[in-house]
């Protein structure tokens, strides 16, 4: 298993050097890719059909790349499920993946990098729920339940995003320095998650009284608490808590625009 316990900023020189990776293809054989020149000099991560590099610039991945950097994020989600994040192998993921390690390597650096782009890419995807909800073009919104409806019909949150976030968010207390990248993403996240939130209030015609960032920790606190309630009890509906106290808390903490 590979280490975990270094920080982000070391990666970047791992990748320094042209890789040609050999590739499993689907049905079985191997076959050699070819070098990824957009790999080589810097360190990135990929948010959609692009990945976003360490400058801060944006990159533009072939189709080939961004299909075999999916499904390897896919396999690492499955594995992180089954096994764990910290005891998941790079070997796991490619067997899960139907690559070998080649493709892997020739993808991200280690494990720590293959994290930080599945984060990258879930901070997307909820950012984008959001987003739309917040959206006046999505349609009018009558009240506050239709509001939590939406979210609710739409939210990529649950039993995936809750393991693996409290894993992860275990082992950055115990390893601050190795998992720093969490950290740093989570703040990140929930900057920008703020300002989608207090969008949708707003159609809602509410704001909020507490600092946004605040508001938004809260929210979140009853999205987690409600799912790991029902995976203590075995039951299906991992919404069902939050269904029944996001308005009340939403109610509590907001008041009607002026």
């Amino acid at each position: 298993m590979d280490s975990m316990s270094r920080g982000t900023t070391t990666r970047a020189a791992s990748k320094a050097t042209t890789r040609v990776a050999t590739v499993e293809t689907d049905a079985g054989a191997d076959a050699v890719a070819e070098t990824d020149a957009d790999a080589v000099t810097e360190t990135g991560v990929e948010t959609g059909a692009d990945a976003t590099l360490g400058s801060g610039r944006v990159r533009r991945l072939s189709s080939r790349r961004r299909a075999t950097r999916e499904r390897l994020l896919t396999a690492a989600r499955t594995v992180f499920l089954q096994r764990g994040v910290a005891l998941a192998s790079v070997e796991e993921i490619c067997e899960q993946a139907g690559f070998t390690r080649g493709a892997f390597y020739s993808n991200f650096s280690d494990k720590h990098e293959l994290i930080e782009a599945m984060l990258v890419d879930e901070s997307a995807r909820i950012l984008q729920a959001l987003t739309a909800l917040g959206d006046p073009a999505g349609g009018a919104v009558s009240d506050l339940a239709d509001v939590i409806d939406r979210f609710f019909a739409v939210s990529p949150l649950g039993r995936r995003h809750y393991l693996i976030h409290t894993e992860l968010t275990l082992l950055a207390v115990r390893d601050p320095q190795g998992y720093e990248m969490f950290r740093e993403l989570t703040h990140a996240q929930f900057d920008r998650l703020s300002l989608a939130v207090v969008a949708i209030l707003r159609r809602a015609g509410l704001e909020p009284t507490v600092p946004t960032h605040d508001f938004a920790e809260i929210l979140y606190g009853v999205l987690q608490r409600s799912v790991a309630r029902a995976l203590l009890e075995g039951r299906p509906d991992a919404d069902s808590l939050a269904r029944r106290m996001l308005p009340a808390v939403i109610e509590g903490l907001t008041r009607p625009l002026a």
